[in-house]
């Protein structure tokens, strides 16, 4: 009961800690603004900068980085009326950044240069294509995806994401996000995409080949489950990370079945190694402490249950993690969990004990013979011996 309460009070001062923590280190939260739009010639009317400013009102972004990946988002329909679609990555369109230092103000400035003219170039071939052929449409949308990172009060690495274009930005949560980077990295190693750094015209006709190779591509669910498990075990660190489960889940399974036996003849075989074990001259009977073989007993099933728990718990813990939720919670319940799990499985040994056949019968002679044991012959008389017994465990 007192450790109890040790638990709870430990519990709640390291659960006010950590709302002081959090509340100071909301106090230094960024506000952080994203902007999009382009620069145009006052006298032709011609854009000739697209330009993206990441700006912060408040708080502090220490060690601040930033990624973007930009593409176009096209919907294809050839004569046949087949309808194609897919993002078709505008590679190294935002190829210009220019981070000013701040903590407040404009933190970073990300420019087209003369990029923005061939973006331009390809909308206004895209409707003289359009024009000219009755039976086909493409039509298209630019986009951009962009990672903020930085570190916060507290030393954590905190990433914010966002969907850009002219006309607005929208903050997405993660998994969107590395979606998105994934497969345009993917696309892009593919060669599937439009190089805005190659001195190449981009045309129509490049544009209508990538979005019917992209959308020839597996759909975007099997897409994405393929490319997770190409960037995943093309990662040293995950590797890793297999090889060490996998070990220790087969060490803990070598202990189950070749050394933690719960069979009778090795727990005779092991308690006779440890106990005492008479056989009366006279009777032929056995005389040995019963309690102490029950417990042999019950030391086997307990390291059989620990070990299972642990090769169950190594398993189970590659398909989960904490993420953002609050840790003093997971903690209080991983105890909780824990003395239940601790109960139950003293209850259920204790029980299987009492009531097991295979545990409560006395030793035999013959059992002796299997496991190559050979007791003691004494011809003291069986009296004798349980007061033996008796002075030997009061010692």
């Amino acid at each position: 009961m007192i450790s109890m309460m040790s638990v709870f009070v430990a519990w709640k001062a390291y659960a006010v800690c950590e709302l002081q923590a959090q509340i100071s280190k909301n106090s230094l939260l960024p506000n952080v603004q994203i902007q999009e739009y382009n620069e145009i010639n006052e006298t032709s009317y011609i854009i000739e900068n697209s330009v993206i400013e990441i700006m912060n009102l408040e708080g502090r972004l220490n060690n601040y980085r930033s990624k973007i990946v930009t593409y176009l988002k096209c919907t294809y329909i050839d004569e046949e009326n087949n309808c194609f679609e897919a993002d078709v990555p505008a590679a190294y369109y935002y190829f210009v950044g220019n981070t000013s230092g701040n903590n407040i103000g404009i933190i970073e400035t990300r420019r087209s240069m003369n990029n923005a003219s061939k973006m331009q170039s390809l909308r206004k071939e895209l409707l003289e294509y359009n024009e000219a052929h009755e039976k086909e449409t493409i039509v298209m949308q630019q986009e951009s995806c962009l990672n903020i990172t930085y570190m916060d009060l507290l030393g954590d690495e905190q990433n914010l994401y966002y969907l850009t274009d002219i006309s607005g930005v929208e903050m997405i949560d993660e998994q969107q996000a590395i979606n998105i980077f994934g497969l345009q990295d993917r696309f892009t190693d593919l060669g599937y995409c439009l190089d805005f750094n190659n001195h190449k015209e981009i045309t129509v006709e490049s544009l209508i080949e990538n979005t019917k190779l992209i959308s020839n591509l597996p759909n975007s669910a099997e897409t994405d489950s393929q490319n997770k498990t190409y960037i995943g075990l093309e990662n040293t660190e995950v590797l890793v990370y297999i090889f060490s489960i996998s070990f220790q889940v087969a060490g803990a399974m070598i202990l189950l079945l070749f050394t933690l036996s719960t069979k009778r003849l090795e727990i005779i075989k092991r308690f006779s190694g440890t106990g005492m074990i008479l056989r009366n001259g006279d009777t032929g009977e056995l005389n040995y402490n019963e309690n102490e073989f029950v417990n042999t007993f019950r030391e086997g099933y307990l390291n059989k249950a620990a070990i299972t728990f642990i090769a169950i718990g190594y398993f189970a813990g590659v398909f989960g993690e904490i993420g953002q939720n609050n840790r003093v919670l997971v903690a209080f319940c991983v105890i909780t969990f824990t003395t239940i799990i601790l109960m139950l499985t003293c209850y259920s040994v204790e029980s299987f004990l009492k009531k097991s056949p295979v545990v409560n019968a006395r030793i035999t002679n013959k059992e002796l013979e299997q496991v190559g044991i050979e007791p003691d012959m004494e011809s003291i008389s069986g009296e004798e011996i349980s007061k033996m017994f008796q002075q030997e465990f009061k010692e």
